[in-house]
C-alpha cells in the first residue's frame, strides 16, 4: 500500500480498528514448499489468501519451547510443534494474535498472501519516545543544582540526597500536562519512517495569498491525493468542532469537518477542498499539508 497506493482501499474493511494501529499491506508470493519459516510475531496480523492455497499451522500451547535457531538473519523458531492446521484456500483469511507461533507453508505455484499488519510498539520505546520529546520542550537554562549536602567520608559515593534531587528533576518534568502529552502522542504515532520521507513538495504555496491556494486547489484537474507514506490523526479538543490534527508527526489546529475528511479518504475533488478553504483556518492546514509533499496533485495519466 505504500508502493502501490490503489492498494489503499483493500485496507478500508479493517478499518473498525483505530488507523493509526494500522502498519502495511503487505503481499508476499511463494513457490510450492517455500516457507519463512516457524516464528512469532508480536503484533495482531491478517492473513488473506488472494490466491493458491497456503497451509498454516500454529500452536497455543503455553509451555512451547520459543528458542531460536542461532545466527540466523530472521528469528526461526528451533522446535515449533503444531497443534492446529489449516489450508487457507482463495479468499480465506486468519487471524493471529500477537505472540502466537505459526508456520506456514505454499501448496502451490499460485500461491500469493496478503499479510495486514498492525503497529504494537514496544513499551520501551514508547518511554524512549515520550523522554524524548520531553526533553525538547525543557530550556537549556534547566540545570542541576546540589542539594544541601552532608559531609561524605568517601567521595566515590552517590547519596541519597543525590538521587533524591534526580528523582525530583525526573518527577517534575516528566509529568507534563495533558494537552502536552496528548500532542506528544499524536505526533509519535503519526510520525513515518525517515527513508519513507521525500521532502517538501514541489508544489508549494505561498503563505500570504488565499486565492493562490484556491486557484492551485482548482487547477488539479483529476483532484488531490494523499502521499501513500502519511499517517493523519486527530485528537478532539475541549472545543466541539476544533480538533488537533496530526501529519506525519507535525500538528494544526483544524476545523473537524476538515479533519474528518481529510482521515477518512485517500482522493479529493478540487471543489470539495476549495469549499474547505475558503475559511482561513482551514486554508492554512491545507497549505501546510501540500508544502510538506502530504498533499498532492493527482498527475493525469
Amino acid at each position: 500500500d505504500k508502493v502501490l497506493p490503489e492498494f489503499q482501499s483493500y485496507l478500508e474493511p479493517f478499518m473498525f480498528i483505530p488507523a493509526w494501529r494500522i502498519d502495511d499491506l503487505m503481499i508476499s508470493y511463494a513457490p510450492p514448499g517455500a516457507s519463512v519459516g516457524a516464528h512469532i510475531d508480536n503484533y495482531d496480523v491478517f492473513l488473506f489468501q488472494a490466491s493458491g492455497r497456503r497451509e498454516w499451522s500454529i500452536t497455543e500451547d503455553p509451555n512451547a519451547d520459543h528458542s531460536y535457531i542461532p545466527e540466523q538473519d530472521i528469528r526461526i523458531l528451533s522446535n515449533f510443534e503444531p497443534q492446529q492446521t489449516w489450508v487457507l484456500e482463495p479468499g480465506d483469511l486468519l487471524y493471529l494474535p500477537p505472540g502466537v507461533p505459526h508456520h506456514g507453508v505454499s501448496l502451490d505455484d499460485q500461491c500469493m498472501t496478503w499479510s495486514i499488519g498492525f503497529r504494537a510498539p514496544a513499551h520501551g520505546e514508547l518511554v524512549e519516545e515520550i523522554a524524548k520529546n520531553l526533553a525538547k520542550s525543557l530550556p537549556e537554562q534547566m540545570r542541576y543544582a546540589d542539594p544541601a549536602f552532608s559531609l561524605q567520608n568517601n567521595s566515590g559515593e552517590i547519596s541519597s540526597e543525590a538521587i533524591a534531587k534526580f528523582r525530583e528533576i525526573w518527577d517534575r518534568s516528566a509529568n507534563p500536562d495533558q494537552d502536552t502529552f496528548a500532542r506528544i502522542i499524536g505526533g509519535m504515532l503519526t510520525s513515518r519512517a525517515v527513508d519513507a520521507l521525500d521532502g517538501p513538495s514541489d508544489e508549494t504555496l505561498p503563505d500570504d495569498d488565499p486565492l493562490s491556494l484556491l486557484d492551485n486547489i482548482q487547477s488539479a484537474e483529476d483532484g488531490w491525493e494523499l502521499d501513500s507514506h502519511s499517517r493523519l490523526s486527530f485528537i478532539r479538543t475541549a472545543t466541539a468542532d476544533k480538533v488537533t490534527l496530526f501529519a506525519d508527526g507535525d500538528h494544526y489546529d483544524c476545523a473537524l469537518d476538515l479533519a474528518l475528511v481529510l482521515t477518512e479518504q485517500n482522493y479529493f475533488e478540487p471543489e470539495q477542498l476549495v469549499e474547505f478553504a475558503k475559511v482561513k483556518t482551514n486554508a492554512e492546514v491545507l497549505r501546510h499539508l501540500v508544502n510538506r509533499g502530504i498533499l498532492l496533485v493527482i498527475e493525469p495519466e
